[in-house]
């Protein structure tokens, strides 16, 4: 029995492995096509979580430029450096209008101001700038003048909230000794001898803050040790960062690569 060949006229389908062979290729160029969809989407990210981290720094660096060059330098009038295990605390007197903790109306030439981080809140960690007007002139609106005497505490409306995205504050200090000026990690004991201040601050944008989750930002900030000397803040903690993202595995690698760490010099005027 013969089989006759199909006339030449009739459409012949595809054999298997031309069917195998063109779905191999549709998987490799699909595959190349999405390998290009998250290599952008990452780039995207990465500029994003740059551009937020480098906005949160440049806000907090701005307000506490602006303090610290009204900052009022006299023989009695207290500067408060508090170096510190973990996050430090600073508080002076500067020439900036504030208004009266009483609530008094009218702003006031000179105004106290303290910067600080708070871990006991529902984010665990807000940077915080407090600030309150006084007059000079005498009475209990004046004031203090005396650099034995502590500031008084700021709390409550005078704080104001700079950012929830700084992981973690630390500040060394530029000081006089003899001829040179040094940077140590403790403050000086003069407060004349004082000649500026160095801030490293580590931030993390609010998607990564918010894949960690607050429970765990108290134990990440604690990854950025306190300053020590013969050590710059920024590169041990940039590296420590780099560190935290290849070898942490228990926390999102996509949200420790959005810490960044930033340093600004601040000097007396």
């Amino acid at each position: 029995m013969r089989i006759s060949p199909a006339p030449s006229g009739q459409p012949r389908g595809f054999t298997l492995i031309e069917l195998m062979a063109t779905l191999t290729i549709l998987t490799l160029i699909l595959t190349m096509a999405l390998q290009v969809v998250e290599s952008s989407r990452n780039s995207i990210r990465v500029s994003q979580s740059r551009a937020e981290n480098e906005g949160t720094a440049r806000r907090v660096f701005s307000q506490l430029e602006r303090d610290f060059a009204g900052i009022v330098v006299r023989p009695d009038v207290r500067i408060e450096l508090d170096s510190r295990q973990g996050d430090d605390r600073l508080a002076f007197l500067t020439r900036r209008r504030g208004l009266a903790k009483s609530g008094d109306i009218g702003a006031r030439p000179v105004s106290l101001v303290a910067y600080e981080i708070d871990r006991d809140t529902p984010q665990a960690g807000e940077f915080l700038r407090g600030s309150i007007g006084y007059q000079y002139g005498g009475g209990t609106d004046a004031p203090v003048l005396d650099a034995n005497k502590p500031f008084p505490t700021i709390s409550g409306s005078a704080r104001q909230t700079l950012s929830i995205d700084v992981l973690r504050l630390e500040i060394e200090y530029l000081i006089r000794r003899g001829d040179e000026v040094v940077r140590d990690s403790e403050p000086p004991k003069k407060p004349a001898d004082l000649r500026g201040l160095v801030v490293t601050i580590a931030t993390i944008d609010s998607q990564g803050r918010r894949a960690i989750g607050a429970g765990r930002m108290t134990g990440l900030a604690a990854r950025f040790p306190d300053a020590s000397p013969a050590r710059d803040t920024l590169v041990v903690w940039s590296k420590g960062r780099d560190d935290l993202v290849s070898d942490e595995k228990s926390l999102p690698r996509e949200a420790l690569q959005s810490i960044r760490c930033f340093q600004r010099t601040l000097l007396l005027p």
